[in-house]
């Protein structure tokens, strides 16, 4: 009699530990920022003393690196620059721009943004601010001839 209240017991354990383990809630999984990041945006760039400006984007991705490519409406035209993913945050993803030249002349390189930081922050992609899913882009970039572009967009959805 003793054994089968010994089996009952195990077997009522069993069932209490099967059955809190499937109630437990499953971890928070960390969003894909890489796939995140692509996509068209919208939003504004400063282009040094000058003003600012509208900014048509589109990020895609290029085997390791990324292509930033700014489309300009009033002459049908295109730049498109490289990006590297520098880190990855907890509400998204550290930028770098590598130096790079441009086929029509000239060079581009990332802005350090933090000259304390451990790492080259040139740019941030944002998942989330504020617990608010909002999915910007904050950039600085500098030309060769020494102008500096900041672009604050946003992926549209």
């Amino acid at each position: 009699m003793k054994s089968l209240s010994q089996k009952t017991l195990y077997l009522f354990l069993a069932c209490l530990v099967f059955v809190f383990s499937a109630c437990k809630e499953d971890e928070p999984t960390t969003p894909d920022y890489k796939k995140l990041m692509l996509g068209n945006y919208e939003g504004t760039y400063l282009k040094g003393i000058l003003g600012e400006f509208p900014a048509i984007v589109t990020i895609e991705a290029n085997g390791s690196e990324y292509n930033f490519k700014q489309f300009f409406n009033d002459s049908d035209s295109t730049v498109t620059f490289r990006l590297r993913v520098k880190d990855e945050t907890s509400t998204g993803l550290v930028l770098e721009v590598p130096q790079q030249s441009f086929a029509a002349g000239g060079t581009v390189e990332g802005v350090f943004l933090d000259a304390n930081a451990n790492r080259p922050i040139q740019g941030f992609f944002l998942h989330k601010s504020d617990g608010q899913i909002i999915n910007e882009v904050n950039l600085a970039i500098r030309r060769s001839n020494g102008e500096r572009y900041d672009f604050r967009i946003r992926r549209l959805q």
